[in-house]
């Protein structure tokens, strides 16, 4: 039995640690432009090879001031630029990995063995999982946190208990008060708030106080920041960047963890008989009332998804062919979205290489059109002498970052005028054509060669059932791909 044990712990560990950093990759832009890139220019800001290459967004403009900068340090020093890139993805799922292992020892010993390992095989298999443990999000960071809470407060350790929600909420995403509410409510029944609350609420914004003003080079910290993104929300502020329909996340989770979001959503049943069971639905009904939807805001979700759904599936005659069902699905669709999807974070360690051999000390734009999206980021461009440009392109005409002024003390405090909070598009983050050395597309570009590609799903082209999950031997067959590459100017 021992020995079984200690094989699945391996198995969870070789593939979240190992296997999953390895082929996962950035899916969501907001990830790339709002927090790789700022980590770029706070890693890099006093190296002058380095400096205005980062990309800034609105939102870290000292005029808008929507993001706190404590969730972006991280100093490691490597050789090479995307070996930070990688590394820090292989200590995010390393982390995750833990919070997986004390999530389910937390399980195991309030809700029994077979409710744990239930758990731990949804969280190990699901495709959302796979995208989540080591995003470099806030909405990845509370996930973690919700793990570490949900098993603090089942196991009454009131002090942790607080000290991981305050991270969640105040070094990570403000928003997570809600997945926690319950938890707050019953911390404040047991009075074991009255003292710990306020210590750690004092220790954490004063570490993002001091961070803040200093990046921002103004008095800031989180709470203000939490002020600004309330009011920029309370109108039609996030709506700007997207709305969709109130079935999305329905669609979305049904495609993550397929049957055993159905599962979870079964659970309904015992909500009542049950506090521990209150943040699943809370989180799930508030950002499904929400107009503007995206995946990530999900995240936080999964780990109590995984658990809602691992109770009623004791409840199952067949739980093992469903258990199988299960991790088949979601292994062939997370080999799907990496075969599909990935080609931007295959070709960038290379196209680093590439434009390395070909630093003549003369700056060569590196150029982007509507796919601007695709751009796994400037840890994997080698120095300032290859910038990122965007080129303007009529099926995109919103806001795009521009770069972090170079040559100050403070490249983070400089307030740039062409900014603004309404997603409305701006000439003067473009370039044109003609002065691009590079370009990145997945469509041919005229005048340019071909350096390195990777297939790339044309999801016009191919049927909807064979592109969402992967299936041997078919999936290539009704599959249209195109070529995603890096191109040179010619001569």
């Amino acid at each position: 039995m021992k020995n079984k044990k200690m094989l699945l712990l391996w198995i969870h560990f070789l593939y979240r640690v190992i296997v999953n950093p390895f082929f996962n990759f950035v899916q969501d832009c907001d990830e790339t432009f709002n927090y790789w890139e700022p980590f770029h220019e706070i890693l890099f800001m006093n190296n002058q090879t380095q400096q205005g290459l980062a990309l800034q967004t609105w939102e870290y403009s000292p005029i808008f001031a929507l993001r706190s900068w404590c969730i972006v340090l991280f100093l490691p020093l490597l050789q090479y630029k995307y070996q930070i890139y990688i590394v820090l993805r292989y200590i995010l799922s390393l982390f995750c990995f833990f919070c997986e292992v004390f999530f389910y020892k937390t399980i195991k010993q309030y809700y029994g063995k077979s409710i744990a390992t239930t758990t731990a095989i949804i969280l190990l298999c699901s495709s959302g999982m796979f995208q989540a443990s080591n995003s470099f999000l806030p909405s990845s960071f509370t996930m973690y946190c919700v793990m570490l809470c949900y098993s603090f407060w089942l196991s009454n350790h009131h002090f942790l208990h607080i000290w991981c929600m305050g991270m969640a909420g105040i070094i990570g995403w403000p928003f997570c008060i809600v997945i926690f509410l319950p938890n707050i409510l019953d911390l404040v029944k047991r009075r074991a708030t009255y003292w710990m609350a306020p210590l750690v609420a004092l220790v954490l914004l004063s570490t993002t106080l001091y961070y803040d003003s200093w990046y921002y080079y103004q008095f800031q910290s989180l709470v203000l920041s939490l002020i600004h993104l309330l009011l920029y929300n309370k109108g039609s502020g996030s709506e700007k960047y997207g709305v969709e329909p109130w079935y999305f996340y329905f669609k979305n989770l049904l495609l993550q963890f397929n049957i055993m979001f159905v599962m979870a959503l079964c659970s309904i049943v015992y909500l009542f008989k049950s506090k521990y069971l209150i943040p699943f639905w809370l989180w799930f009904t508030f950002f499904t009332s929400l107009q503007h939807k995206e995946e990530r805001f999900m995240y936080p979700l999964y780990p109590l998804l995984a658990f809602h759904a691992s109770i009623m599936v004791e409840k199952i005659k067949w739980k093992k062919v469903l258990v199988g069902v299960f991790v088949l699905l979601c292994l062939s669709r997370s080999m799907s979205m990496v075969q599909n999807y990935g080609a931007p974070q295959h070709i960038a360690p290379t196209m680093y290489h590439h434009l390395q051999e070909y630093d003549n000390g003369k700056e060569q734009p590196v150029c982007i059109g509507n796919e601007w999206y695709r751009f796994p980021s400037s840890f994997f461009l080698p120095n300032n002498l290859f910038k990122l440009y965007f080129v303007e392109h009529p099926e995109f005409r919103g806001h795009l970052p521009t770069h972090f002024v170079s040559n100050t003390t403070h490249s983070t405090s400089v307030v740039q005028p062409t900014f603004n909070d309404q997603n409305e598009h701006e000439p003067l983050h473009y370039i044109d054509k003609e002065k691009c050395a590079w370009f990145i597309a997945s469509t041919k570009i005229i005048n340019f060669d071909k350096i390195v590609c990777s297939p790339l799903l044309n999801s016009r082209e191919s049927p909807f059932w064979s592109r969402i999950l992967y299936i041997p031997f078919v999936s290539s067959k009704y599959n249209q791909y195109q070529e995603f590459c890096l191109y040179k100017k010619k001569n």
